[in-house]
């Protein structure tokens, strides 16, 4: 156990540190993140306390990501570790691993089910043209394995960052007035979504369960790249940027709705919206970029069912044969009407996540108390030692 938790002597490379980053962020922010959707019901629909929100969460993927990148790195020669237990005990993380990849593979389905969706909306095409099509492209990709996934994803991660910042940049600095009238708007308004219920405070715990819903089906797919990483540093930071970058394009998303919200509140994919009203060649490839998104995340989903069931491990043809299955499952599956299934499996998944980050948190403070106590009765052994050895050169002098 102690020689995995040594630290390498591998220089510290900023562009795998990037690379994971962009890994994780790709791997997190799915469809409904570039949507627009997933910010505007946790965070904009709150209105300016929103913005504290963003922040809330911030802090949460930043310390998280940074955990469980560090946990993955001093365990990187167990096959099998992929944190679930040691973080949650025995018996809830027997319920979590079975939990995280029933889930992981619903939002594959969704995935699959709203790239027929996209396809069709934006370009007139069949729904079954854009099921087919990311069906056999997630299959293709995942029989690579991990880390051929991981050289794919990581460059679509910032290229969706980028692409948003640049969306809601210009549509906030076209309309900056509209974020003084937001609260306004929200209050006179009807029919809002929101996060977690609209109480006094509800924009906290929204905050948390849009971290959670991210971070129940992150912890497997997280901890297991951190295994790739040259030195703890290099897993840390990947960690730390990814919860900078994701919540920071979050923010300048959620203040470019607030100023257009009475428009963003009428429509289903509201960063269309914002790229629509800046230009339609805009909105054209926001609608690929939409498609990437969703490629970005089913792929990695499919490949975090498919570690749970077989290992990383496993024999090439039975890992074939599997995401086989899982493909040809998904794709059966996601021409039923989702709706409901979804409705209740992601607010119980918001609060077992919350249950999970809790256990993340109190599990690292508890480490940290049990090795400094750990250190300081070494040292005070060490010191009893040393005295002893003395009184007793003493005596025989």
């Amino acid at each position: 156990m102690e020689s995995n938790m040594e630290q390498t002597t591998t220089k510290l490379s900023v562009m795998n540190v990037f690379k994971f980053a962009g890994a994780i962020i790709a791997f997190l922010i799915g469809s409904g993140f570039a949507s627009g959707q997933e910010v505007l019901q946790f965070f904009t629909n709150y209105g300016l306390k929103g913005i504290l929100g963003v922040f809330v969460a911030m802090t949460l993927f930043v310390v998280l990501g940074a955990v469980l990148m560090r946990y993955g790195f001093n365990h990187r020669n167990e096959l099998a570790s992929n944190g679930i237990r040691h973080y949650c005990g025995k018996i809830f993380g027997t319920f979590m691993e079975w939990y995280t990849p029933f889930f992981c593979f619903l939002i594959g389905v969704i995935m699959v089910s709203g790239a027929g969706a996209t396809v069709n909306e934006y370009f007139g095409w069949p729904n079954l043209v854009g099921t087919v099509g990311m069906t056999v492209i997630v299959f293709i990709t995942t029989l690579f394995g991990f880390n051929r996934l991981i050289d794919i994803i990581s460059y679509l991660g910032p290229l969706t960052i980028l692409f948003t910042i640049v969306i809601a940049g210009i549509s906030l600095l076209k309309n900056p007035g509209g974020l003084a009238t937001a609260d306004d708007v929200l209050r006179s308004s009807k029919g809002i979504i929101y996060g977690a219920g609209n109480q006094s405070f509800s924009w906290v715990l929204s905050a948390f369960l849009f971290v959670a819903n991210n971070i129940v089906v992150g912890v497997p797919f997280i901890t297991v790249l951190g295994k790739s990483a040259k030195n703890k540093k290099e897993a840390v930071l990947g960690g730390v940027f990814a919860g900078i970058a994701l919540m920071a394009s979050a923010l300048l998303l959620n203040l470019a709705m607030l100023s257009e919200i009475g428009q963003v509140l009428k429509v289903q994919v509201p960063v269309l919206l914002l790229a629509g009203n800046i230009s339609t060649i805009i909105s054209f490839f926001f609608s690929l970029i939409l498609l990437e998104e969703i490629f970005s995340t089913a792929a990695p989903m499919t490949w975090t069912v498919a570690y749970s069931l077989v290992g990383r491990n496993a024999s090439k043809n039975k890992y074939r044969l599997i995401i086989l299955a899982l493909t040809i499952i998904t794709f059966v599956i996601s021409q039923v009407p989702f709706g409901q299934l979804v409705a209740v499996i992601y607010p119980i998944t918001g609060y077992i996540g919350v249950i999970l980050i809790f256990l993340i948190i109190g599990r690292e403070i508890y480490d940290f108390v049990k090795h400094n106590r750990s250190t300081e009765n070494s040292a005070e052994l060490a010191e009893n030692m040393k005295v002893g050895l003395a009184n007793d050169a003493t005596k025989d002098k």
